[in-house]
Parts: structure tokens; sequence; C-alpha cells
């Protein structure tokens, strides 16, 4: 029986029309900033210039958010991955991805907050999920629960 479950952290699944409309008002304010400078014959100074770029930056997240994908995707990825060979878990984009092969498992201790995992050469790998949404780590709970069972690795749930 193939089990597995895969999630991307950073996914975002749904479009806002509110986060799309508010990008769209930081990069008009942006234009109108520089803009009135201008028709006004104001010397537009390096202030003005740090504002607009401001708000361009502003304006380009919320507007990429909104369109449902997410800002972060371009620096780095962050996704749970449990199958029938691995256990492969990297909870944010600055922290290091950590794997462990069920072949090298003994005993699986799912705390609330973390995975402290038991290896066969008796050294111990903790793995922290604080970062994680409560369904995912439900799900994470119930994927190890079923493949641990299987695979008659001790499994310890507080």
């Amino acid at each position: 029986m193939n089990m597995e479950y895969s999630k991307d952290l950073l996914a975002i699944e749904k479009k806002s029309i509110a986060r799309i409309v508010l990008g769209i008002l930081f990069l008009i304010f942006s234009g109108f900033w520089v803009i009135s400078k201008i028709s006004e014959n104001i010397e537009i100074r390096a202030v003005d210039w740090a504002y607009s770029i401001v708000f361009v930056m502003n304006g380009v997240y919320h507007t990429f958010e909104g369109y449902g994908y997410s800002f972060n995707q371009l620096f780095g990825k962050a996704y749970v991955l449990i199958n029938n060979e691995l256990i492969s878990i990297k909870p944010k984009i600055n922290k290091k991805e950590k794997t462990v092969y069920w072949k090298d498992i003994k005993l699986i201790d799912f705390q609330y907050n973390q995975l402290i995992i038991e290896k066969a050469d008796n050294t111990n790998l903790s793995i922290d999920i604080i970062n994680l949404e409560y369904d995912t780590k439900k799900d994470i709970r119930a994927i190890i629960s079923q493949i641990s069972e299987n695979k008659n690795i001790k499994y310890i749930t507080q």
C-alpha cells in the first residue's frame, strides 16, 4: 500500500480581490507622488524616490499575493513530504530541510511542536514543526501513525 502526504507550505490557494486592489492602489499612489512633485515644479529629493520605491514594492507584493502566488516562493521552498520511503520536512524557507528514511527509524515521538525520531544507530533527530498550521500537524500525525503501524515502528503521541 502506497501512502503519501505532500504539502507545499508556501502555496496560497485563493485569489483576494481586496489584496489586488490594495496593490494597485499602492502602485497608483507611488506614481501620483512623483507626478505631483513634477507638476508643482518641486525638486524630487531622495526621500521622495524612497517613498515611491517603497510604495511600488508594496504594490507589487500585494498584487502578486492577491493573485494567489506566494512571494516567498521566489526565495526558496517550504514543504512536508511523507511517503513509504522517507519523512522530509522543510518548515520555512530559511530553515534547513530534515530528512530521514523509514528504514533508519526505530521510534517516533510526536510531540505537539516537534517530531523526535530515534534512529536505528541510537541517534536522535528533532524536527521542529512549531510554525505549521494545526491541520497540517494533524495530517502529519495521521500519516506517520499509519506508516509506522504498517512498518512496525514504535510511535508515541502526546
